[in-house]
């Protein structure tokens, strides 16, 4: 998210021109080929995450990889149908969560459920999390956390609310 480096428009406008001439044939005859481009990314991935390489594929963007998740597992049933993110998640993943609820005939203002921090502070507290999951627990069917968030940098409990997550 810094400055463009230096090589990016020239490989972007390759890919193009690629694209351009060969259409889907750009898979097998590209400068690149795009069949395998996932391949070219394992072993980094791996490293990153503390992974094996045949552990890990790059696919998609996070906001597809969070609609292909919740399509295959938020499966509301009931009063079990609430979606849990934090307020300031990244727009997208808002946008995902609402898409899904509506997919479901559901109401997102009466589905996703906000984290936002107390009146004052810029940030989540766990507690309040917990809380959240200890009281409302029986009607949760999708906790949606990031790790870190986004917008405050704030490093988030994972340990902890997975656990209230799992026993809620």
């Amino acid at each position: 998210l810094g400055l463009q480096p230096k090589s990016a428009a020239r490989w972007v406008n390759e890919e193009l021109e690629d694209w351009a001439r060969l259409a889907v044939e750009g898979h097998q005859q590209a400068r690149r080929p795009w069949v395998d481009y996932h391949e070219h990314a394992r072993d980094p991935l791996a490293r990153l995450v503390g992974a094996l390489p045949h552990e890990v594929v790059a696919m998609n963007s996070l906001t597809v990889n969070l609609h292909l998740m919740m399509a295959s597992f938020y499966r509301p049933s009931g009063d079990r149908t609430r979606i849990v993110i934090e307020d300031s998640a990244f727009p997208s993943d808002s946008y995902a969560v609402e898409s899904q609820a509506i997919h479901h005939g559901l109401a997102p203002g009466e589905t996703v459920v906000r984290l936002r921090p107390r009146p004052g502070e810029d940030n989540l507290r766990t507690e309040d999390v917990l809380d959240l999951l200890e009281r409302e627990g029986r009607h949760v069917a999708l906790l949606l956390l990031g790790g870190v968030n986004y917008l405050t940098g704030q490093l988030m409990d994972m340990p902890a609310i997975t656990k209230a997550g799992r026993a809620a």
